[in-house]
């Protein structure tokens, strides 16, 4: 049975025609033990549309656990995504930025986003 995103009717990102909630993706990421927050946007492609976005804020991990690492959490959403849902730009940050902690915030704001370097 699919799940119901009905209070983010509307909220979409269109990757390539296809529709994303950014909801199921957050809440597939937010399963990971060490992520704290996360927050799942469209960014505007030439070619597709739009592609997905995630800026995850991560706590530190628990020695027995996985790291947090782009790799590990694309692993994860290989794991319970369509392909196309899997987001192509993750940020890694130990907090999300100001704008996105009160409201998630679905539009992609280039200097709201954390620096490059934990980036792929």
């Amino acid at each position: 049975m699919a799940q119901d995103f009905g209070a983010e009717i509307g909220h979409y990102i269109l990757v390539g025609g296809e529709k994303v909630h950014p909801v199921e993706v957050e809440t597939v990421i937010a399963e990971l033990p060490y992520v704290r927050e996360v927050i799942v946007m469209g960014e505007p492609h030439p070619f597709l549309g739009q592609i997905v976005v995630a800026i995850v804020s991560v706590d530190d991990a628990p020695a027995n656990a996985s790291s947090p690492s782009i790799k590990n959490i694309r692993a994860h959403c290989r794991t319970r995504l369509a392909p196309y849902k899997i987001p192509i730009k993750i940020f890694i940050t130990q907090e999300l930025p100001a704008p996105y902690r009160q409201k998630k915030m679905r539009r992609c704001r280039p200097e709201y986003l954390p620096s490059p370097t934990r980036q792929a």
